[in-house]
Order: C-alpha cells, then structure tokens, then sequence
C-alpha cells in the first residue's frame, strides 16, 4: 500500500455524498457502534431522505448475545423511526451477504422494480467497499449512495486514519480486501 499517496487513499477509501432522497437506506451491520450506525439512519428517516430501513447482520456484540440487526433496529424504535418502516435480515455475517441478503429481502417486501435510489450507511473506512459490493448486486440501473458515520469506539475518518498504526492497518487492510474481491468477481470498481 505504501505505492500509494496518503492522499490517493484517502480520496479512493472515504468517499462523500450529499444527502439526497433515496428510496431505502441499508444499515451495514457492525459489531458495536449501533447508536451512531442507527442515528444517522434515523436523521435520514426524519429528514424525509429514505423512506425504509434494512437493519442487517446476524454477528453478536464482543462478549454479548445481541445481534446486529436486532440491536440496530431497537435502536431505530428508541430514535422513533416507526416500525413499520424498518426490516431486518439476521443472517448476514460480512459485507457480501449484507448485501445478497437486504437485496433479497427487499426484493420480497417492496420490489427491486420499485427501488431507483438505495444509500448504504456504514463506517467512514467501509464506505468504498461496502458501495463495490451493492453496486456488483443491485440492478444497474438503481442509483447509489452511501452516508458515513464514524463510530465512537473506532473513529477512523478521512482526516485521522493516517495518525496511528491501528487506524493505518483498518485502512490498508480495506485496499487489500478490495482488491481481494474484485479478482474474485464479489464487487465491482465504481
């Protein structure tokens, strides 16, 4: 990784989008960091930006019992984002299946026909990676967007991640996995 500029990487990893209308924002499960992956959901929701929410991942929290997706949607209710607007899938256990997973569950309850807009909300560092995955799986035709949180417990941003060797090895170790997946077929470049 050390062929590329801090710049290159931080440009080619942290990708930005402005807020804009989607019709389903998918929440990228993740093993802690519930609160700010559901609040930045929710203020999606509140906003009027999407108007479903997947709650995805099967994995429990470090040490507990509490799946991602549950977790994530308890969170939703507790930020008063109405139920009937929320749906889970709990069996995913990596970004892949996060993605095949939502896809399908979204395919049985709305429609992929009636989908035009889709925004993933994920860590900051997981950004590129998790939009390769939707757009190797969605239809081409769906427009997508992502929304960045940056978590509490881990707040590697575009602005920090070069700071520390923890943060630099979480980043390279992004680049690997996508390059990783792209020669395996599971993303595509965007």
């Amino acid at each position: 990784m050390t062929q590329f500029s801090k710049e290159e990487i931080t440009d080619y990893i942290f990708i930005e989008h402005e807020p804009t209308s989607a019709d389903i924002a998918i929440i990228f499960g993740t093993q802690r960091g519930y609160t700010e992956a559901a609040s930045r959901a929710a203020s999606l929701y509140k906003d009027g930006l999407v108007r479903k929410i997947v709650c995805t991942g099967y994995k429990p929290d470090e040490g507990g019992d509490v799946v991602e997706a549950e977790a994530l949607y308890q969170e939703l209710i507790r930020l008063e984002v109405n139920p009937a607007d929320v749906m889970m899938e709990i069996k995913s256990t990596n970004t892949l299946e996060n993605v095949l997973n939502a896809r399908e569950l979204i395919a049985e309850n709305i429609g992929l026909e009636d989908i035009r807009v889709i925004v993933g909300v994920c860590k900051s560092a997981h950004l590129r990676r998790a939009l390769m995955t939707m757009r190797r799986h969605f239809p081409s035709n769906v427009e997508l967007r992502v929304a960045t949180y940056i978590p509490n417990y881990k707040p590697i941003s575009k602005d920090n991640w070069f700071e520390t060797d923890e943060y630099r090895v979480r980043v390279y170790d992004e680049m690997r996995r996508i390059e990783q997946y792209l020669a395996k077929g599971d993303i595509a470049e965007i």
